[in-house]
């Protein structure tokens, strides 16, 4: 690799770590100045023809503007004299929020029989939560004194508090003991499981549910639980 290619990175993905940026949004920004570099390792010497077309490859108006952020932060801190004028943020695509039913999210839920996988999947949907959110869990983040789950750096390094649905301790609780969690347990709850795996069994399940897009739309309606057991969590 192109010394100054190299050197670049380097301190792209040095920055962006100490702005505590993700290593999703890390790995994905890199991926772009990879690929742009297959057209010239020393992207200063790109013109602005070739990165406007470059940027246009993606159709959606949301990986256009992810090219351009990571575009935009890497020729700041690698080439600040370099000019370029075809960073025009694309116009925001308008749809509506495409919702699951409470019927198929339940029906996903039941669908699955895996104690551990039932647990993910509930607590993701039930919650409202994100896959890395459920991922990065742990014991010590569920309050069970407010019911309140503690989403610890969430989207934008951001914690935030969730409503505890008591409904999913049923699953977490048969799960915990199945793997001999006991108190004072600090990892992961869900470890080792990764954000590819969860798709996979939401995709799989809502395809044999005849449940379209499953995986893309977000379930935002109020369910209404039966009021669970007390026992303590593990």
């Amino acid at each position: 690799m192109d010394n100054y290619l190299t050197e670049a990175k380097e301190k792209f993905v040095g920055y962006m770590r100490q702005k505590r940026r993700s290593e999703n949004t890390i790995r994905q920004y890199v991926g772009y100045i990879d690929k742009l570099a297959e057209q010239d390792s020393r992207l200063y010497r790109l013109s602005n023809k070739q990165i406007q077309a470059f940027i246009l490859q993606s159709a959606s108006a949301s990986a256009q503007n992810c090219k351009i952020n990571a575009l935009k932060l890497f020729f700041r801190l690698n080439n600040p004299t370099k000019r370029i004028n075809v960073f025009v943020r694309p116009r925001a695509e308008k749809r509506l929020i495409e919702v699951l039913t409470q019927d198929e999210v339940w029906a996903i839920i039941d669908s699955i029989t895996h104690v551990k996988q039932k647990a993910i999947i509930a607590g993701l949907y039930l919650h409202g939560l994100r896959r890395s959110e459920i991922l990065n869990l742990r014991y010590e983040n569920i309050d069970r004194a407010r019911n309140l789950l503690i989403i610890r750096e969430g989207k934008g390094r951001k914690d935030r508090l969730v409503p505890l649905n008591t409904n999913w301790l049923t699953y977490l609780e048969k799960y915990a003991r199945k793997q001999k969690h006991h108190s004072g347990y600090t990892q992961p709850i869900f470890y080792p499981y990764s954000t590819s795996s969860i798709a996979n069994i939401i995709k799989e399940k809502a395809a044999k549910l005849g449940i379209k897009n499953a995986f893309t739309r977000t379930f935002c309606a109020t369910v209404t639980l039966p009021t669970c057991c007390s026992r303590a969590l593990i």
